[in-house]
């Protein structure tokens, strides 16, 4: 639980430099690569989106067309 200055009802943080250094044993700890190639190869494995319905009819019509939404 977060440490409160007395009376202050304010977080009383770490300092960035103590931050900073546990980011860094975290990320040792877990043997991080900082390669882009690395980083796109997670994020493809973390962040697949679903295509909503327009860009299916938009890849359908194909590339230039004009999609318009279907009025409700």
């Amino acid at each position: 639980m977060p440490r409160t200055t007395k009376g202050k009802g304010r977080l009383n943080n770490p300092p960035p430099s103590e931050q900073i250094d546990k980011f860094k044993e975290a990320a040792r700890e877990l043997e991080t690569d900082q390669s882009e190639e690395a980083f796109d190869r997670v994020l493809k494995k973390v962040a697949q989106a679903k295509h909503s319905p327009h860009d299916e009819a938009v890849e359908r019509a194909g590339k230039g067309a004009v999609v318009r939404p279907k009025k409700r």
